[in-house]
């Protein structure tokens, strides 16, 4: 893990076995040419101050602004991991289509502002709700939130895994066939 309390620049490789991860845990991160490769592994991605806005493909010096080309230099993980439950709100600012089979989004809110895309599975988890203004594609979709989930634009999903929601409303738009293979609400 490389933690740093100012800018992370990327600027070079960092390497670990097949199967390992790497976590980068700073306010300010941007893409000096770098790459980080964890074959089959995790790559995690996360504010160092607790609360501070994460925001993907965003300008705005007070959020952990992750461009897309840093998230593309993660390109042979098997999962990446935005955000933390420390972090404040997670928004998609640009429109993202990930090499990464699998994404994990964790924050205190998340906001799909703009498109995503993963080939593998999407991994919503919220300490607060989850709403989008963009549509989404994922193989499978699973998660957690603590406030209302209101996912109602035309999203293309394969399979909806659990989805924990206690006590709030779960509201999902698919534009496919959709195969429910976990409990998905509230306990």
């Amino acid at each position: 893990a490389l933690i740093d309390a100012g800018t992370l620049d990327l600027a070079s490789s960092l390497s670990v076995p097949t199967g390992g991860s790497v976590g980068l845990t700073a306010d300010s991160m941007t893409d000096a040419g770098g790459t980080i490769m964890a074959p089959a592994g995790m790559v995690s991605l996360a504010p160092l101050s607790p609360g501070r806005p994460v925001v993907i493909g965003g300008t705005d010096p007070n959020m952990l602004d992750l461009s897309i080309s840093i998230l593309q230099a993660a390109g042979d993980a098997a999962t990446l991991a935005l955000g933390s439950t420390d972090s404040g709100p997670l928004t998609v600012a640009a429109p993202a289509d990930l090499a990464v089979p699998d994404i994990i989004l964790r924050g205190g809110g998340i906001v799909l502002d703009a498109a995503l895309g993963a080939s593998g599975t999407l991994d919503l988890e919220s300490t607060a709700g989850i709403t989008q203004e963009a549509a989404f594609s994922a193989q499978s979709l699973t998660g957690s939130a603590s406030g209302m989930v209101s996912l109602g634009m035309p999203n293309l999903i394969g399979t909806l895994q659990s989805f924990f929601v206690p006590n709030q409303t779960f509201l999902l738009r698919d534009r496919a066939e959709l195969l429910v293979s976990g409990p998905v609400g509230a306990e």
